[in-house]
């Protein structure tokens, strides 16, 4: 009975603005309020479920009641459950970005928080200010530059730290650099008919070297930028001051701008230091993934297609000349698996079999089997073979020795390019990975999925990534599991789910079969993920 006449106060409390003032004087609390009261309504709009109604409403309770770390508590718990829930994820998202009043939620916001400094202890001011970073950067990844920018402000100025400078310092940076970067890329196609780019981030002396000795000279390769003679070429890089300058003096530069324009989008270099000194798994790759949405800007206000290649890869001869191809038949982006191979044994042997300072021509089948001979733990650890006793505990692929090659399955697939028709539509950038959301943001429906060309055959085209051996990817400790395997994908979009049901081959010189059926596995494997075996487009 004390439960039920405690539970109407509360709903009578919440109903009435006058006792809600009463109850709640406190203006940070008072705003949690309004913001918990405009997420219910926007998830009541969208038809959210029970469920996640309930924890807002929660969230808004201990709000109403005074329990500032409890609502936060609960805040966070919102952001962290929309991740799984794309109803709710949307909702949360519309109730930032709809009709503008962004900026003016977040000043209300701000505002109170201002006046109730005092009053709110460090501890909770913290928490508060972690909800609020984890709300920024949620409408961060649904193109939210400006409304982002604000709420990270506000978090950082209620409690700063280092990360969350650094979040306000990297979205500051990223609205002046992709208007930057669109202001120039309509300029481009002002002047001619739409280019073709290639869009690269780069930086730090070891990273660049690489590139240009590396990557720069297989792009020089005949049947790849040489055979686009009939085509505008322009090469992106986004890269510090100090960088620029290293490229544009290193010897293959010169090589490179015979074939193609370069341009340079310019990010500090203080910025980049202090990402530099941060968990790589946290804000780094969320760094890096934003600069390269600089080069999506720049290609789609030049209406152009843009090439998305990893600086650290050695792209097969012939790999863009097909691309282009791939381009010309409708294909929107694609992408396959590709064997990464240990930098400090792999380069040396490249060296010794491309010498000099020429173009490295490379097939897939002899560049394949150079990667494989080198593998790093990254490939090891997701080879399907018995002997495999530690299997990746974040599988993005799946390799099966097969003869004369490797047959593999690639659930997360990095797209090598985006055609200007995908750019021109309208894409919701992450302004994170191009690996996971840009694709699921590009190709949302099965519809769309056959403008996504999964490279079957390798021969065709093909890159192999290089890395230190000192960046280990997490093993399990236990030998594959296709159960464990579905769970880790449980958030893959139908895109990827799609993806992952088509065959790839790369050729190698020789190799023998492994103890494993490639298509015995994945018809286990498609089962723990829903899809029925044999099935090469999903129904979602």
């Amino acid at each position: 009975m004390v439960a039920r006449i405690l539970l109407a106060v509360r709903r009578l409390v919440a109903a009435v603005p006058g006792l809600r003032r009463l109850f709640c004087r406190s203006p940070a609390l008072q705003a949690l309020d309004l913001l918990f009261r405009r997420m219910l309504r926007s998830v009541g709009r969208r038809g959210m479920p029970m469920e996640g109604t309930a924890t807002v409403a929660a969230a808004r309770e201990a709000a109403l009641f005074g329990d500032l770390r409890r609502a936060v508590d609960i805040g966070a718990a919102v952001v962290a459950r929309s991740c799984g829930d794309p109803a709710f994820h949307r909702s949360l998202v519309d109730w930032v970005q709809r009709t503008g009043e962004a900026g003016t939620r977040a000043q209300t916001l701000w505002q109170a928080l201002s006046a109730d400094a005092a009053l709110v202890s460090g501890r909770d001011r913290d928490a508060l200010a972690a909800l609020l970073t984890s709300v920024g950067l949620e409408i961060l990844s649904h193109n939210g530059l400006s409304a982002s920018l604000r709420f990270l402000r506000l978090a950082g100025t209620l409690s700063p730290t280092p990360d969350r400078a650094f979040c306000t310092q990297m979205c500051e940076f990223l609205v002046g650099a992709c208007a930057d970067a669109a202001e120039a890329g309509q300029t481009l196609a002002s002047a001619s008919a739409p280019p073709t780019v290639f869009g690269y981030v780069v930086w730090g002396s070891a990273y660049v070297d690489a590139f240009m000795k590396y990557h720069i000279r297989s792009l020089l390769a005949p049947g790849n930028l040489p055979a686009l003679t009939a085509r505008r070429l322009v090469v992106s890089i986004v890269t510090t001051p100090e960088d620029r300058a290293r490229i544009v003096s290193h010897q293959q530069f010169a090589a490179l701008a015979r074939h193609a324009e370069v341009h340079f989008s310019l990010v500090s270099g203080h910025l980049c230091a202090r990402n530099n000194s941060l968990a790589p798994d946290q804000l780094f790759y969320r760094f890096y993934g934003a600069l390269d949405h600089i080069n999506l800007h720049f290609a789609g206000a030049a209406g152009a297609d843009v090439f998305l290649l990893p600086v650290d890869c050695l792209v097969a001869d012939g790999s863009i000349r097909a691309m282009t191809g791939y381009l010309a038949q409708g294909y929107d982006s694609c992408g396959g698996a590709n064997i990464v191979a240990k930098t400090e044994s792999f380069l040396p042997a490249l060296d010794a079999v491309c010498p000099g300072d020429g173009p490295i021509v490379l097939d897939t089948r002899r560049l394949a089997s150079l990667a494989l001979k080198h593998c790093h733990q990254y490939t090891a650890s997701q080879w399907m073979v018995r002997g495999n006793r530690s299997f990746g505990r974040w599988p993005r692929e799946l390799f099966w020795p097969v003869k004369g090659g490797v047959v593999a399955h690639s659930i997360y697939t990095h797209p090598l390019f985006i055609s200007a028709r995908a750019l021109g539509a309208g894409i919701e950038f992450p302004y994170s990975s191009a690996d996971f959301l840009l694709t699921a943001r590009i190709f949302q429906d099965r519809g769309t999925f056959r403008r996504f060309r999964v490279i079957s055959d390798a021969s065709e085209a093909y890159i192999s990534n290089f890395t230190s051996t000192h960046r280990r990817f997490e093993e399990t400790d236990r030998p594959f599991d296709p159960r464990a395997f579905a769970a880790a994908h449980r958030g893959a979009y139908p895109i990827h789910r799609h993806m992952f049901c088509q065959r790839q081959f790369v050729p190698t010189l020789g190799g023998e079969a492994g103890d494993r059926d490639p298509d015995a596995d994945m018809a286990v494997i498609q089962a723990q993920l829903g899809v029925p075996a044999g099935q090469q487009v999903p129904d979602f």
